[in-house]
C-alpha cells in the first residue's frame, strides 16, 4: 500500500513556485511587463496545485481533476465569456 501523502513531491513543486513568485515580485516592484508577471503568478498557483496533486494519492488526483474540469466547463458555458469578441 502506498502512503497517502509524499512531502518530498510536494515540496520540489513547491520550491518551484516559490521561485516563480519571488521572479513575479521582483519584476512587479520594478515596473516589469504585466503580461509576464501574470504568467508567473499563473505558474507559481499551477505549481503549488501540482505537487498537492502529486504528493497525494493518484486516485485523488483523478478525482480532484474530473471534479476541476466538470467545474470548469460549467462555469465556461454558463457565463457565455467565450462568445464575447475581443476589443
Amino acid at each position: 500500500m502506498t502512503p497517502d501523502h509524499d512531502a518530498t513531491t510536494f515540496e520540489t513543486w513547491r520550491l518551484k513556485a516559490e521561485e516563480d513568485f519571488t521572479a513575479a515580485s521582483i519584476l512587479a516592484e520594478h515596473g516589469g511587463p504585466a503580461a509576464t508577471i501574470c504568467f508567473l503568478c499563473q505558474q507559481t498557483a499551477e505549481k503549488y496545485l501540482k505537487g498537492w496533486f502529486a504528493g497525494n494519492r493518484r486516485s485523488e488526483f483523478i478525482t480532484s481533476m474530473l471534479y476541476l474540469r466538470t467545474a470548469f466547463d460549467s462555469t465556461i458555458h454558463s457565463s457565455g465569456w467565450w462568445m464575447t469578441p475581443c476589443s
